[in-house]
């Protein structure tokens, strides 16, 4: 399960890597709007979720 987890974690910081201009990434995708921000984070937000849901039934 903590594999799942970072995972995520790892997942989401690659996508702000290849489409984020923290980095000075010249090659930053201009076209992501708020909804795609809202999809990364409702979906980690949805697996995490489930992920602890397990955890909890599995050590109940």
């Amino acid at each position: 399960m903590l594999k799942a987890m970072k995972n995520i974690i790892v997942g989401v910081a690659e996508i702000r890597n290849r489409v984020g201009y923290g980095h000075g990434n010249p090659e930053a995708q201009k076209g992501l709007q708020e909804s795609h921000a809202l999809l990364v984070i409702d979906s980690t937000y949805t697996l995490t979720r489930f992920i602890t849901t397990r955890l909890n039934e599995k050590f109940s």
